[in-house]
């Protein structure tokens, strides 16, 4: 009560002649002696929600508590067609993808060291078909792993207007297809931006990220008799990668967007590349989806991807993305 009548009295004198006294304090024409560190705003635009208003983002920065759950869940289905099967065609030709549905998603605990840089430790986990009723086929791995530890650093901030999430990561692998492979280690750095245009509900960005494999497996992999044979791993191990994917949203309400997001660069340098700067660019696909913010802790976005160059049902996959964070 002491402070509020302070500084109320702060207020109701700033016209007030002020004598800066010998111990560094104001003291106004009332004798109220006031401590300038108290009498100053704090700063404008400190909060995460003041530099991020883009709901997608200001899920992605997660809570603004001190300590706090993020979680992102992926629903990887099927076709268009077929949205609940258990395969799932690689339309991109990356590495590391499992042509199979799947209910992946990473569950961290975070801690905010301060507004803009938080820590973040957890695991994945990833449930193979979880819609499909019959037999896995043609599937060497685990149908429910919990998987690939990780470690984040975070990072948000803005830019020339632009706002920003970054995110680098270590991560070890522990899922079954992968380390079948020789995939052991990982190091992501990961920037999402978007840029507001005026008053016209129009937002654009990017998604760009930068990765680095290590590997701990060599030579043939498997039964020089069964389809699955690998004459030498290094064929299939992306050693490091980087991607650009440009992004478009326009606002339908506070809480509805509409969004599309288009892979155009995804360059891969595989293990067995005679040369570093040997690359091959993953095939062009798109997204286009609607993004829910039901709370501004929670963001969805249901979704199909497809390829631009070729258009068709069986080549359409269908997918839900999920932010939540709690706490």
């Amino acid at each position: 009560m002491a402070l509020a009548i302070l500084m109320l009295t702060a207020q109701l004198s700033a016209s007030a002649d002020v004598t800066p006294p010998a111990d560094g304090k104001s003291q106004t024409d009332s004798g109220a002696v006031i401590n300038p560190k108290q009498q100053a705003a704090p700063p404008a635009g400190e909060g995460v929600d003041d530099m991020i208003t883009n709901n997608n983002l200001r899920a992605l920065s997660g809570s603004t508590s001190k300590w706090s759950i993020a979680s992102q869940f992926n629903y990887n289905g099927g076709t268009i067609a077929s949205p609940l099967s258990q395969d799932r065609p690689d339309i991109s030709g990356a590495s590391g993808t499992t042509t199979k549905a799947d209910l992946d998603g990473a569950i961290s605990v975070k801690y905010n060291l301060d507004t803009k840089d938080s820590i973040l430790g957890g695991i994945g986990i990833r449930w193979i078909a979880p819609f499909s009723t019959g037999n896995l086929a043609n599937y060497n791995g685990s149908a429910f792993d919990v998987m690939n530890p990780y470690v984040t650093y975070q990072y948000v901030y803005k830019w020339a207007n632009v706002q920003s999430v970054l995110q680098v990561q270590f991560m070890q692998w522990t899922q079954d297809d992968q380390t079948a492979l020789g995939y052991a280690q990982q190091i992501n750095v990961d920037q999402e931006n978007m840029y507001e245009i005026g008053n016209t509900h129009l937002s654009i960005g990017a998604s760009v990220a930068v990765q680095y494999q290590f590997f701990n497996k060599s030579g043939a992999f498997g039964d020089p008799s069964s389809p699955d044979y690998i004459p030498d791993l290094a064929a299939v191990q992306s050693q490091y990668l980087f991607t650009v994917a440009p992004e478009l949203e326009y606002q339908l309400s506070d809480k509805i967007n509409l969004r599309t997001l288009v892979n155009l660069w995804t360059f891969e340098h595989y293990a067995s590349f005679a040369h570093p700067m040997f690359f091959v660019h993953d095939t062009v696909y798109q997204s286009i989806g609607v993004g829910i913010s039901i709370t501004r802790d929670i963001f969805l976005y249901p979704n199909v991807q497809f390829l631009p160059s070729q258009i068709q049902a069986s080549l359409t996959n269908v997918g839900l993305s999920a932010t939540v964070n709690l706490f």
